[in-house]
């Protein structure tokens, strides 16, 4: 092994340091790229080698570095060459090419096939091939042209192949003809000379040239009325501004602006001219001439105001002196019913308000139904809503807004539809309240309605709606018979007797504007009307349905007893019983007994007097009547209560002669407690006084008390 590098050392402080190193270099070896050894030689440490890969350089070149004796490739690759070929594609025209061996990462220049002509630059990778640039195409083969300028014949090109041709003459320069897939592209730059005269450029300055070849250039000064330069060159008959220009001076004439104007003199190109504004304007303008065309440079002219009147707003004019542009009047006062001041502002003769104004308080009135009183602008005020809510508002300038809150107004009676159609009527309501809506028209119902804000709204409870009446119509029942049935409210239902003769009837009933059959049907398996045999005799019976049974029962004829029920199951009539109500009513036999002398009253009052039979019958005889059984003898209540009201009347005659007997058969009375003299003597003689002393106050002086107190001797307190 051997080693390359260097190591320096330095003393520091008495230790030492050492910098860089040795390192062992790359010994020969081989190393592989693609598959592809690469034999390489002895390499020193931090140097590269150009390496050929093996076998030989077509299979390409590498550059190995050693990284302290390790060997790496930094750049080349190794692979497989292109091995010579025939090469087809779209590149050739899809003529074959015969190719040569091209080594990896080289390139080649091959001609085209013979068929075509141009040529193709190859490059191979690892054995595949790459067209980098270049292309085959057809030969153009010799032709004559006639194009401007020239006359010639073309030589045979190859594909994109290019010539060019000189013009003939009075033309100048050449054509250009290039050969591309054996198409010819041509192009004439001939050009003719252009003979003396004279053309007009941008800017309106008029020139005159002499007579010039294609390509030859003319400089002049610009004409009067105009300042600059200007160089010409020929081109195609006509010459063109090949560098500078003309620009116009500014004549004389009036310059106007939005609100005044200014006449001027003759102004050169790029000068600037001062001038003094029309005696009743203020100020002065410095114009500007470029090209031709005058533009303010600095200054304007502001017109002045004339003294007069001026209406800030309907109602108020104020009077002003004369004002210069910009210039602000005195302040003035407001008239009564407004406040402020304002001061005048002039702009270009114009009177306008330039600070201040007179903004107008407001009259009393109403808003959304809320009365105000007169406000003063910028007053704020609280209003109660004449029905519900409470507004605060503000007079701004003569005009009263809501800024918080809001009335709210009921809702008048109306009507209303539902989401079906169905009409539904309401009275007023309160703003938040409820009532109860009645459906009207082809409907019936109830449905809640609540109001806000004027608005009002179907708000229906649970189970609340409108339900709609029946129009009449036809229907069909399952027999196919056509049944004609007229208007029916809803819940109603109406019996119909089947058509054309058929037997039978059917219920026809109305739901929510549904007409529909309810029950029965028309057809033969109908019960016609008839009579059978109810035990011992005929009972009649009317016409049943099928699975159906009688509405009322039928009353056995004659002296039989009893009334019977029908039923009738596919055209066949049965009896379901037959029963008898046998109230105890007097006078009134089993067998007069029947639905026609009974009440409704009577058969309620004897429900239980009720009783089903085997069949018609005829009652038994009427049973005899119960022996008699002794009673209870009330007379002796009778004599006990006129005892008793006699003995009532002694005892109240014996009270009122005790109550009312004269003074002589009474006692002496107790003497009075008040005056016990007078009452003595009273006493004594057999009478009472009913005499009335007056009272007699002793005349008593009222001595005020006035308490004694000791002097006060201690010293008095300083005065605050």
């Amino acid at each position: 092994l051997s080693y390359s590098g260097n190591v320096s050392f330095v003393c520091e402080n008495g230790f030492v340091n050492s910098e860089g190193g040795c390192y062992s270099d790359c010994t020969p070896g081989e190393i592989e790229d693609n598959a592809v050894p690469v034999a390489y030689g002895f390499i020193p440490v931090g140097t590269s080698a150009l390496v050929a890969c093996t076998p030989s350089a077509m299979f390409g070149t590498v550059e190995i570095a050693c990284n302290q004796g390790y060997p790496e490739i930094i750049d080349g690759t190794c692979g497989q060459p292109c091995r010579s070929s025939v090469y087809n594609s779209a590149f050739t025209r899809d003529w074959d090419l015969e190719m040569p061996d091209i080594a990896h990462m080289g390139s080649a220049a091959v001609t085209c096939p013979a068929q075509v002509s141009g040529t193709l630059q190859f490059s191979c990778y690892n054995k595949i091939l790459s067209v980098d640039s270049g292309s085959c195409g057809e030969r153009c083969m010799s032709k004559a042209l006639d194009v401007y300028g020239a006359s010639f014949v073309t030589p045979m090109m190859v594909h994109l192949e290019n010539y060019t041709q000189p013009c003939m003459v009075p033309y100048y320069g050449d054509v250009f003809v290039s050969c591309a897939y054996g198409k010819l592209n041509i192009t004439s730059r001939c050009q003719q000379g252009c003979w003396a005269g004279n053309m007009s450029i941008q800017g309106g300055a008029r020139l005159f040239y002499p007579a010039m070849i294609s390509g030859e250039q003319y400089s002049t000064q610009c004409p009067g009325g105009y300042a600059g330069f200007v160089t010409l060159e020929c081109g195609d008959i006509m010459p063109f501004v090949a560098s500078g220009a003309c620009y116009k001076h500014c004549q004389a004439a009036r310059y106007f602006q939005e609100n005044w104007n200014v006449e001027h003199d003759l102004i050169y190109h790029t000068d600037t001219a001062e001038y003094e504004c029309h005696p009743d304007y203020d100020g002065y303008v410095i114009l500007k001439c470029d090209a031709g065309t005058v533009s303010l440079e600095e200054g304007g002219c502001y017109k002045r105001c004339v003294n007069g009147r001026y209406s800030v707003r309907i109602g108020i004019a104020l009077r002003h002196a004369q004002l210069g542009h910009g210039e602000l009047s005195p302040s003035m006062q407001c008239p009564e019913g407004y406040v402020g001041s304002v001061r005048l502002l002039c702009t270009h003769g114009v009177v306008s308000v330039g600070e201040g104004g007179c903004p107008a308080h407001c009259a009393s009135g109403i808003i959304q139904g809320a009365n105000y009183k007169y406000m003063l602008h910028t007053e704020n005020a609280s209003l109660v809503c004449p029905i519900a809510g409470s507004i605060d508002v503000g007079c701004l300038d003569g005009t009263v807004s809501v800024f918080r809150g809001a009335c709210y107004t009921g809702c008048g009676a109306g009507s209303m539809f539902d989401v079906n159609g169905s009409l539904i009527e309401y009275p007023g309501i309160d703003h938040l309240g409820v009532v109860t809506g009645t459906c009207a028209g082809s409907s019936t119902g109830f449905v809640q309605v609540n109001c806000s804000d004027g608005e009002a709204m179907l708000d229906p409870l649970l189970g609340q709606r409108c339900v709609k009446h029946c129009q009449g119509g036809n229907l069909t029942t399952s027999d196919g018979t056509r049944i004609a049935s007229g208007d029916l409210m809803h819940g109603q239902q109406n019996p119909i007797k089947c058509p054309g003769g058929k037997i039978g009837s059917v219920t026809v009933r109305c739901s929510d504007g549904l007409l529909y059959i309810a029950s029965g049907n028309c057809g033969p398996t109908n019960c016609p009307a008839g009579s059978t045999t109810v035990w011992q005799t005929d009972v009649p019976y009317p016409e049943i349905n099928d699975g159906e049974e009688t509405e009322k029962p039928s009353e056995c004829p004659g002296t039989y007893i009893g009334a019977a029920t029908f039923s009738c199951s596919n055209a066949s009539v049965s009896v379901l019983n037959v029963s008898v109500v046998y109230p105890a009513i007097p006078g009134l036999s089993a067998v007069h007994i029947n639905l026609s002398n009974l009440s409704q009253e009577d058969l309620l009052w004897h429900e239980d007097d009720y009783f089903e039979l085997c069949g018609c019958c005829i009652p038994a005889d009427q049973p005899p009547g119960a022996a008699p059984i002794p009673g209870v003898d009330l007379r002796k209540i009778i004599v006990w209560a006129l005892t008793t009201a006699a003995a009532g009347v002694v005892l109240a005659a014996v009270s009122g002669f005790v109550v009312m007997r004269p003074q002589r058969c009474r006692r002496g009375k107790k003497a009075s407690q008040i005056h016990p003299k007078d009452a003595i003597e009273d006493a004594s003689k057999g009478q009472e006084s009913t005499e009335v002393v007056p009272y007699q106050e002793e005349a008593n002086e009222v001595v005020p008390y006035k308490p004694v107190r000791q002097p006060y001797n201690k010293p008095l307190p300083p005065d605050w």
